[in-house]
């Protein structure tokens, strides 16, 4: 098999573009990420106050699992272990 420049030229530019892809999808799935992180934190009082702090009813069950079955879907798509097909 003899070597040839272009080929391997391809190759390398191939690669590094699959690189930068891999590099924008994984920063694009850390950005909501940081965005519930954050929001989390800013509502924590509220929460505390309005949630926690009540008796239990229907609506606080719901707020919950809507609230950290979210935040956990989020988490697990930006860490690659959540497969849907």
């Amino acid at each position: 098999m003899s070597y040839n420049p272009d080929l391997a030229n391809y190759d390398a530019q191939a690669f590094a573009l699959a690189a930068h892809n891999v590099w924008v999808t994984r920063v694009c799935q850390l950005c909501p990420c940081i965005i519930f992180c954050y929001d989390y934190l800013l509502t924590l009082d509220r929460e505390v106050e309005f949630i926690w702090r009540r008796p239990m009813r229907f609506s606080n069950i719901l707020y919950i699992i809507v609230r950290f079955g979210g935040g956990a879907l989020i988490f697990l798509s930006a860490s690659g272990i959540q497969r849907l097909s």
